[in-house]
Formats: structure tokens, C-alpha cells, sequence
């Protein structure tokens, strides 16, 4: 037994050094057994250089494990402090709330800083709803049509105060925010693995073609949100390259420039005097080409000018469509587009300024008109901006500034005044009445600096000229309304006066514009299905048909009857008129039977 004893005790094996630390281990790499070691150290993770459990001073070194005791210590220290933030955070959100009771009963003894929550018109097709800010003018005329008696036969309203919409008027098709129905723009129309050979098959007759591009171009000089680029005879020429060979080497462009051109042949299908079913398919089969030639060129991931030309045309293809909301949300993508290519940092152009210098000056300012226009109608704030290294005030020239130049100008007041009233939304502070008074003393200053002929309507030589002129006045009119307009709404306080002063005023501007697009249509019919000169001619009419004032003038009446007759008169005698010509007269129509009641 006494020999057995020895045997019986456990052997105890020696334990060596650990030579490498677990990380380099687990690396195998060589490890200079350092604490930490230089490989953990240039790796930047010296908190992971461990070394196994084999020396007995690195075990002296290793903390020992906490026991039940210190961790159940541990546990409910950490309760303990739980309950406390729990507190805080009660006591807090009590507070909050107190805030906000006192402030919303600060609000409604004050009404004139409360802020009105906008308009969401359902579309009784899609049940779709679309915000409109609570100043646009749609907007107001949706709030006196709910006060409309249910006798009107046009527009009712139910008893809960919502709005019963008939069948034949659609708020949300009457402001031009439904949807069409249709899968265009982004709809693929080709096979998966279609090259750019196979999308331009989509091109149509030489005859179509030149249709298409001259109308476009007949057009494009009254389109301050597109400044088309001059390759007119570039684009006729690459068609007869394409006529003759596809192999041609003047045939081979690239799927940027393609882009474009489907873009604009889109334009000019939708500019067509008369329009008829194939101009409006084709139209639409050139959308859907024109993305997917941006797909295949990776528009998103590598955009290029070409790129946001086309969209910006796309853009404007939409409204004619009467699909201005998808257009103002297509302007989205396409002004991100523009400022990762650094468009939004563009000098105006001097004379040692290069064409593509030039050229992205005046693409970023047709984005910025397009823009603000759209946040005018539809009362949404504004994406885009100009540095404040951008001169404001028009300069002088011997010939006067021509109709794009002045439409930027003015376009970048109202910009400028858009980001001041939301900076006010925000901030709840009222806007100065002094940037009112200097922004319409610029934009009069721009009219002031245009071109004679753009003044002066009498010096007009030719019906070119005397679109210019009509559209220039319209665009500065509108923009001056609106500035008296939001003028008016930021001095509720004042005298009863000054604010029928002031009505008076945007009255008589109202009425100007419906005057110059009754002669607009006279001779220049073709412009007048531009959708902004539509929407500002329904602008003008919903606030005539809802400004008080009307009791004692009834002239706006006779003015809004001729313009009924008008549209009645093209869809009479034309078999294809323009589709929306139905919604607009439907428009009028009602709304001169808002004023009639109100003789």
C-alpha cells in the first residue's frame, strides 16, 4: 500500500510560456511576446493582445472572476440607476408637455403666428392624397368651396364639411394630381439585355421627326426652365446619318446625347397644335426611350450634363402631360443630379467663360426657375438656391436683357423670398415688410432692363416678339401678385385700409393676366398649353372667384366667360383637341359659378 501512494498523486505538468499572443496565434504570425505586441499595436486593437493562461505571472495579473455576490451588487446598482434616468425622463416629458399646452394657448390668443396645416386632396380614381400648402391658391379655393351651399350644381359640400366631389370634377385631376393611370416614364418597353441600337428603332419618320423637333424648337424660347441646347441641326443631322446607314460614323452617338434628343422629340409631340392619340403615344413611347437610355448610361451612379438636361425636359414633358406633381417630383432627382455635378456652384458666365461653363450656368438657373414656379403653385418649399456671390440686381446693358436672362432674374427673387417665409415657418417670426417692398422693386427693375420689345408691345416686329412680350408680362405680373399677395397675409394686424388697397391691387393683376392670355390665344395657340401658363390662368381665376371684394366689381366676370367661350370653341370645332381642354373649361365653368352668385 505504502508503495501505491506515490502513484496515486496527480502529476502536474509543466507549463511553458505562451509564445505568441492569441491574435497572432489565430494570424499565424511571428509575435515578438510583447504586452501588448508591436503586430496588435500597428493594427490598432492593443485591447485584444491576450495571452493564453500558462504563466504564473500573467495569472497574478489576470483579475479574478467576480463572485455571485459582487455581481448581484452589481445588478442591482445598475436598477438602482435605471429607476433614476426613468425619473429624469418623466419629469422632463411633463414639462414638455406644460410647454406645449401653454404654447398652444399662447396660439390661439394669437392666431396671426399659427400656421395653417395645408390641404390633402383625395382623388376619388387612385384614393391618393397630395399636401398642398395651406397659401397656395388651390388651397384657398378649397377652403370657400367647403362653404358653398349644396344648391351649387358645379361644386357641393356635405354636411360634415367635407367636400362631395361628382363624378365629373375630380379636385385632385382639377389641381392636376392624379394619376394618369399609366406606367410611363420609367416603364421598360424592351427586352432585358436591349442595347442602344435597339431603343433608337423607337425613332420615328423623317417627316415625324422633323415635325416633332420644329415644334419643339418653335416653342423652346418661351421655356425659361429648359434652355434648349442648339443642336437642332445636329440632331436633323444625325437622322439622315441614321437613314442612310446606322453604321454611319455619324450616326454613333453617345447614349447621353440620344437621351436628349428623345427627351425633346417628346416635347415636341405634346407641343403639336392639334393633338391626337399617336402624338400623345408616341410622346409617351419617347419617355419611356429617353429612360431607358439613362438607365443604360448608369445615369444615377455617373451622371453627366447630358443627363440632367434630359430629365429637365422630361420634367416639363410631365406638366404637359398634366402630371405636374410627378413632374415636381422628378425635378427632385434631377436637381440632386445637378449639384453632385457642382451645377449649383456656377458663376454667371463672363466673356472668357467657357461653354460648358456657360452651358451649366444657364442649365442650373432653367432648374431653379422650374423650381420656384412649382413651389409657387403648389405652395412646397423650394431645393434650390443661388450663392450669395450671384448679383441680385439686374444689370444694363445697351440692348437690354433677353427673356431668358430676365426670368432668371426674377426667378431668383422669388427664390430668395420662398426661403425667407419658410425660415419664417420655422423660426415663427414674421417676414419684414421691407424685403416685400425690395423684392418687388427688383422684379420691376428687371422688367425696367429687358429688351424694348419685351417692354414696349408696340415695337414688336413679329408674333415671336409678341409671345415674348405676353409671356414676360404674365410671368412678372404673377410674380408681383404673389408678392402682394403674401404682402397682404403678413400684415393682418394693419387697418382694414391697406388690406382693400391691396386686394384692389392683386385684382387688377389678375385681370391683366387672363388679358394677355386671351390675346395670347389669338395668335400664338401653341403657347398656350405651356401647363405653367395654364396653372397661373386657374390661379388667377380661384382667386378672383374667392376675393370678397368682387360684391362691388363685376368685371372679372365678362373676362372668365370669354375664356370659357374660347376653350368651348376649340373643343367644338377641333375632333382632337387637347384632352385637358374638357378639365379647364369644367374649371372655369364652376368657377364662374362662384362669381355669380356673389353679383
Amino acid at each position: 500500500m505504502e508503495e501505491q501512494e506515490p502513484e496515486s498523486r496527480p502529476q502536474l505538468r509543466r507549463q511553458s510560456r505562451a509564445k505568441a499572443c492569441d491574435v497572432c496565434r489565430r494570424r499565424k504570425v511571428r509575435c515578438d511576446r510583447e504586452r501588448p505586441c508591436a503586430n496588435c499595436v500597428r493594427n490598432e486593437e492593443p485591447q485584444s493582445c491576450t495571452y493564453q493562461a500558462g504563466s504564473r505571472r500573467r495569472n497574478r495579473r489576470l483579475p479574478s472572476a467576480p463572485g455571485a455576490r459582487e455581481r448581484l451588487a452589481a445588478l442591482a446598482n445598475l436598477e438602482r440607476r435605471m429607476q433614476t434616468i426613468a425619473e429624469e425622463v418623466t419629469i422632463q416629458g411633463q414639462a414638455q408637455t406644460l410647454q406645449a399646452q401653454s404654447s398652444s394657448i399662447s396660439e390661439r390668443c394669437l392666431p396671426n403666428l399659427r400656421l395653417s396645416p395645408g390641404q390633402h386632396p383625395r382623388s376619388d380614381q387612385t384614393g391618393s392624397q397630395g399636401f398642398i400648402g395651406a397659401e397656395s391658391l388651390a388651397a384657398t379655393l378649397i377652403n370657400v368651396l367647403k362653404a358653398i351651399s349644396p344648391s351649387n350644381s358645379s361644386f357641393a359640400s356635405g354636411s360634415n364639411g367635407e367636400i362631395l366631389e361628382s363624378p365629373n370634377q375630380d379636385f385632385a385631376e382639377l389641381l392636376c394630381m392624379t394619376d394618369t393611370g399609366v406606367t410611363h416614364p420609367f416603364a421598360s418597353l424592351w427586352a432585358p439585355g436591349a442595347s442602344v441600337k435597339d431603343v433608337c428603332l423607337a425613332l420615328p419618320d423623317d417627316q415625324s421627326f422633323d415635325l416633332y423637333l420644329s415644334h419643339f424648337f418653335d416653342v423652346a424660347h418661351l421655356l425659361p426652365s429648359a434652355p434648349p441646347v442648339d443642336f437642332q441641326k445636329e440632331a436633323r443631322h444625325f437622322r439622315q446619318a441614321m437613314s442612310i446607314d446606322y453604321r454611319n460614323k455619324d450616326a454613333n452617338r453617345s447614349a447621353g446625347w440620344l437621351a436628349v434628343l428623345f427627351s425633346v422629340l417628346a416635347c415636341g409631340c405634346s407641343l403639336v397644335p392639334i393633338s391626337t392619340e399617336r402624338s400623345d403615344l408616341n410622346s409617351r413611347v419617347f419617355v419611356c426611350s429617353t429612360f431607358q437610355l439613362l438607365r443604360l448610361d448608369n445615369y444615377l451612379l455617373n451622371p453627366r450634363m447630358d443627363h440632367v438636361r434630359a430629365l429637365s425636359f422630361l420634367s416639363g414633358c410631365l406638366r404637359y402631360h398634366a402630371n405636374p406633381d410627378a413632374s415636381w417630383k422628378l425635378l427632385g432627382l434631377t436637381i440632386r443630379l445637378a449639384q453632385s455635378l457642382g451645377l449649383h456652384c456656377a458663376a454667371p458666365p463672363r466673356e472668357d467663360s467657357s461653354p460648358r461653363e456657360s452651358e451649366a450656368w444657364a442649365l442650373w438657373q432653367g432648374l431653379l426657375w422650374d423650381d420656384t414656379i412649382l413651389s409657387l403653385c403648389y405652395d412646397r418649399p423650394c431645393n434650390t438656391w443661388n450663392a450669395g456671390f450671384v448679383p441680385r440686381i439686374a444689370r444694363l446693358t445697351e440692348t437690354g436683357l433677353s427673356f431668358i436672362e430676365c426670368c432668371h432674374g426674377q426667378a431668383m427673387i422669388m427664390n430668395d423670398i420662398q426661403h425667407e417665409r419658410a425660415r419664417s415657418q420655422r423660426t415663427r417670426l414674421e417676414v419684414s415688410e421691407v424685403l416685400f417692398e425690395a423684392a418687388e422693386e427688383q422684379i420691376m427693375l428687371y422688367e425696367a432692363s429687358a429688351q424694348e420689345h419685351l417692354r414696349d408691345r408696340c415695337t414688336c416686329k413679329d408674333d415671336r416678339q409678341r409671345a415674348e412680350h405676353d409671356v414676360f408680362q404674365i410671368f412678372t405680373t404673377y410674380f408681383l401678385f404673389h408678392l402682394r399677395r403674401q404682402h397682404i397675409a403678413s400684415q393682418e394686424k394693419s387697418s382694414n385700409t391697406s388690406m382693400s388697397d391691396g386686394d384692389e391691387i392683386c385684382i387688377e393683376r389678375c385681370q391683366s393676366i387672363l388679358e394677355a392670355y386671351l390675346r395670347l390665344r389669338t395668335y400664338a395657340q401653341y403657347a398656350t398649353k405651356l401647363w405653367t401658363l395654364v396653372h397661373i390662368l386657374l390661379s388667377c381665376a380661384f382667386f378672383l372667384a374667392t376675393n370678397t371684394n368682387l360684391n362691388a366689381d363685376n368685371s372679372s366676370l365678362p373676362l372668365l366667360q370669354d375664356l370659357c367661350h374660347t376653350y368651348e370653341q376649340s373643343i367644338k370645332y377641333s375632333s382632337s383637341s387637347h384632352p385637358h381642354y374638357v378639365t379647364i373649361l369644367q374649371t372655369l365653368q364652376g368657377v364662374s359659378g362662384i362669381i355669380q352668385p356673389l353679383r
